[in-house]
């Protein structure tokens, strides 16, 4: 079955192509999460140019999924992006930032806005966030959440 190989570059090598992914990876996520959000603000646009993408489409995808479902407005903005994205130092931090930490709070702060967008319905906000109830139960357990 395997008689050939096909290699794929990684993202970061292959630019050009964010300008089919970033529009299709928004009306996904748009349609997904019922949500109009049209584009994103230049700078999120230079950012997102300038950015390697060490997780490559997938995490493309969860980064405009996010940025998506916190939009208060029709074009999204450098609030709805990472903290590590935005943060145009991203490559040259002087301090030193455990990414454990990072994630978990990127993490509780759209566990939470979740929720609120949903009403409060757990399984639903489950099922926004791509986990099962049961995991959604351990991470508000874990961040004090209820």
């Amino acid at each position: 079955m395997n008689e050939f190989s096909i290699q794929v570059p990684a993202l970061r090598e292959r630019r050009e192509d964010l300008e089919w992914f970033i529009p299709y990876f928004l009306n996904v996520s748009n349609a997904e999460l019922s949500r109009k959000v049209l584009g994103f603000h230049q700078d999120v646009l230079d950012i997102f140019y300038d950015y390697d993408w060490p997780g490559n489409l997938r995490e493309l995808k969860n980064v405009i999924r996010r940025a998506v479902l916190l939009s208060k407005s029709e074009i999204a903005g450098l609030e709805c992006i990472p903290p590590e994205l935005a943060a145009k130092t991203y490559m040259m931090v002087e301090t030193p930032v455990l990414l454990s930490e990072q994630r978990d709070d990127s993490e509780k702060q759209m566990i939470i806005q979740t929720l609120q967008k949903v009403r409060f319905n757990k399984s639903k906000a489950a099922q926004v966030l791509g986990i099962d109830r049961k995991t959604l139960y351990n991470k508000l357990s874990k961040y004090g959440l209820k």
